[in-house]
């Protein structure tokens, strides 16, 4: 649920899930390595606004993508920093951080510690690259300290659904050293890390808890602990004794996210898609209520049934999903009867009994030599208009982030451009255009649009000299557009 966002202000801390800062902030000069937002832009898991003393908060997304200082952190961002219009948040579902009975016993308090890079929480076989060195555990044990120059300032997560690390957890707030915690009476999880060469090396256990986020009671899972069995030591603790008498929790704020149970698939058997004599298509809809799962059809001449589909798996969707099936051998001028089944892991949901009667066989078709139907027009190729550098001439900026000119076009339609450089120079008595090595890749709106530029391509400094810029588009039909150019100098 990334939502692309622009701040009000040129900065804006990041703060706790209690309204206090983390220590990091952004600003508004934020671009994305991966083109998922435009330039100026910081992106939030927009799943819930958590309500404070600061106004209502939003999660922003992290450093993952950012083209920058390598410092910028995950945390919570005011709403009233961020500029609108802004999507509703969408909850999680399939009990993803719903409320839970909290285990006996006294609370804890969070201990936040590193986990060692060595303990993968994939396979290398288990990657399309073959290697697991990006998906380490150290992210979800202290991830303030993984990166960057600041290695002052430590937290850990609290997670959606810890399971779901395994492609990704989806982080709900930070927990920081001291916070207290209470656990719940839910089986904790406890999965194996691996090297990279696939071997298991250790262990790690979560537990879903609950934290108070200001006024707020928010539920997740945590890393509780982890154990390298590169040594002999005993398994390290991420919690430590809480007070004996935790202090009272205060009346929640009715603005509270508060997340649904876990609950079955919710399903609808719909009209048939298609009937023919001898074959029909069955259609319905499926709301996996964010678990994994999977559905099949049942059908046969009475509400007996007695043949079925095959299974089709479900993703963990948390909105319901047109489905269907073909079925075939079946008697011309037959009625039939059928219903949509679907299952996650809790438990199993049956949609009402529909029918439909196949039709007779159809008389042999006439042969008519008839003339294919023209081709559609193609759609127009995205042009480009107004192509400049200003100014024409400046000096070369002292860093790859420096905006001593900017880059402008307009665009026909929204297409991802391929910037390229040449500069001028003499090759055998001769003026000629020569490629300078490297490209920038931009995604690009319908209309006027530009893009800072210091002198730069990359890593790479540009010498002086005159040079002229190529814009190549390509639509999002794959059909690439007419170049244009723009001169310059670097003085």
């Amino acid at each position: 649920m990334n939502v692309c966002a622009r701040l009000t202000s040129p900065t804006a801390p990041l703060l706790y899930g209690d309204a206090s800062p983390t220590g990091f902030g952004l600003d508004d000069q934020r671009t994305f390595d991966d083109n998922r937002c435009l330039p100026g832009t910081v992106r939030l898991d927009l799943h819930e606004l958590i309500p404070s003393t600061e106004g209502p908060l939003a999660f922003h997304r992290g450093g993952n993508g950012y083209h920058d200082d390598q410092n910028v952190k995950y945390g919570e961002l005011a709403w009233q920093g961020l500029a609108g219009p802004l999507p509703a948040p969408v909850l999680s579902r399939g009990g993803r951080g719903a409320p839970c009975d909290l285990a006996p016993g006294a609370a804890s308090r969070v201990d936040v510690r590193s986990i060692p890079a060595e303990m993968h929480y994939k396979r290398p076989q288990d990657v399309a690259s073959g290697s697991n060195n990006g998906a380490s555990f150290m992210h979800y044990g202290d991830p303030a300290s993984d990166q960057g120059s600041r290695h002052d300032l430590h937290y850990s997560y609290l997670l959606w659904s810890f399971p779901n690390v395994r492609g990704g957890g989806i982080v709900r707030t930070l927990l920081k050293d001291d916070d207290v915690i209470r656990p719940c009476d839910v089986v904790p999880i406890t999965m194996d890390s691996w090297d990279r060469a696939g071997a298991v090396n250790g262990r790690v256990v979560a537990r879903y808890v609950r934290v108070m986020a200001d006024s707020c009671p928010v539920y997740g899972w945590m890393v509780w602990t982890h154990d390298s069995f590169a040594d002999s030591a005993p398994a390290i603790n991420h919690f430590a004794a809480g007070p004996a008498s935790p202090p009272a929790d205060p009346s929640p704020d009715p603005a509270c996210p508060v997340q649904e149970d876990a609950q079955p698939p919710a399903v609808t058997t719909a009209g048939p898609i298609g009937v023919g004599d001898t074959t029909a298509t069955l259609g319905g809809t499926v709301d996996p209520a964010g678990v994994l799962g999977s559905y099949h059809f049942e059908y046969g001449p009475g509400p007996e049934y007695g043949a079925v589909t095959p299974t089709v798996a479900l993703g963990p969707d948390i909105v319901p999903l047109t489905v269907s099936a073909g079925i075939g051998d079946l008697a011309p001028g037959t009625t039939y009867h059928y219903r949509l089944v679907a299952t996650n892991s809790h438990g199993t949901s049956a949609g009402g009994d529909a029918a439909f009667t196949t039709t007779a066989p159809p008389p042999p078709a006439r042969v008519v030599d008839q003339p294919p139907p023209p081709p559609p027009p193609p759609k127009p190729l995205v042009a480009l208009s107004d192509v400049r550098v200003t100014p024409q001439s400046f000096k070369r900026s002292r860093s790859r982030r420096g905006r001593s000119a900017r880059i402008r076009w307009s665009a026909s339609a929204p297409a991802t451009l391929t910037l390229t450089f040449e500069r001028k120079a003499r090759v055998r008595g001769r003026a000629r255009w020569v490629k300078v090595g490297g490209s920038l890749k931009q995604v690009a709106e319908t209309g006027r649009f530009s893009i800072p530029f210091g002198g730069w391509v990359g890593r790479r400094p540009l010498a002086r000299g005159s040079y002229r810029v190529k814009l190549l588009p390509r639509g999002d039909d794959a059909r690439l557009g007419a170049a244009r150019y723009a001169r310059f100098t670097i003085r």
